[in-house]
């Protein structure tokens, strides 16, 4: 009776959990399927902070004359990346916008709401991720999510007369003594590489851009081992990508275009959605 108890419960125990999660892979997916793969025609926006404020979806969208979905988000991880490159229709087109931040963020300053995806939890634990990021990954999307994405735009950041550096500190203990990239930045651009060959595999038009950043910032960058993305991130140099990095963005008339030290105010995401199209994406 105890040994028949013993084998019903082991059942149970192997078996509930992996109902539940094809269950909710299912719901998952059907969710993400209808909120991307509707609209082939679009463009599609992955990046952080720096997008969710720094680019003029109405004004990009206008001018395009086609659909934008930006699938920026505050805290921006790899893993985050690789859940909507997953699910993007294949032949999308795609803006990718990195940030030397999404490899170096420390774990409080992390998102990982994007949905519950068991290939990107697999490839984590290929690359041998600590703990702490599962557990965190597995609270944020305890419930189905479906991906964030807005057609319109985000509250921009006001006009000021110079940028606020309060953040320097935060950049100096990210950029200064180090002689080598940290594991998890080697970590994060593994799973960034993954991310970036499922949407070519899928043949998606991928269109690299990293935003641009204050002189100030510029120069700590210049001195410290993380001169550019593309010297550090080797995928970024696949020739199928067209990138655009290490960019400057300054004003004809002298007036300041960012909020901070990493983010552009109103002024700067008007100029450089322009730049946007007229470079990046006038093809």
């Amino acid at each position: 009776m105890k040994k028949t108890f013993l084998i019903k419960l082991a059942i149970h125990a192997i078996t509930l959990p992996l109902l539940f999660a094809l269950a909710y892979r299912g719901i998952f997916e059907a969710h993400q399927w209808i909120r991307t793969k509707n609209d082939p025609a679009a463009l599609y926006v992955i990046g952080d902070s720096r997008v969710v404020h720094g680019l003029d979806i109405e004004l990009l969208s206008k001018r395009l004359d086609e659909p934008v979905h930006n699938f920026a988000t505050h805290g921006m991880s790899a893993y985050n990346i690789y859940v909507v490159a997953d699910t993007l229709p294949a032949g999308a087109r795609v803006l990718l916008a990195p940030s030397l931040g999404m490899f170096l963020r420390q774990r409080e300053f992390l998102s990982f709401e994007s949905g519950l995806s068991f290939k990107g939890l697999l490839e984590m634990a290929r690359l041998d991720y600590e703990w702490w990021y599962f557990e965190k990954i597995l609270v944020s999307n305890r419930y189905p999510l479906g991906l964030q994405h807005f057609r319109v735009n985000r509250e921009g950041y006001p006009l000021t007369d110079k940028p606020d550096l309060v953040k320097i500190q935060r950049f100096v203990e990210l950029y200064e003594g180090l002689t080598e990239p940290p594991e998890r930045f080697r970590k994060n651009e593994a799973l960034f590489t993954k991310a970036v060959e499922l949407l070519l595999a899928k043949g998606c038009d991928v269109r690299i851009v990293e935003f641009p950043i204050t002189k100030e910032l510029r120069a700590m960058r210049e001195k410290s081992i993380f001169k550019d993305l593309t010297t550090e991130i080797e995928v970024l140099s696949d020739p199928r990508l067209r990138s655009w990095t290490n960019l400057e963005l300054e004003d004809r008339e002298g007036k300041n275009l960012f909020w901070d030290m990493d983010h552009l105010n109103i002024r700067g995401r008007t100029a450089f959605t322009e730049w946007l199209i007229a470079n990046a994406l006038s093809d």
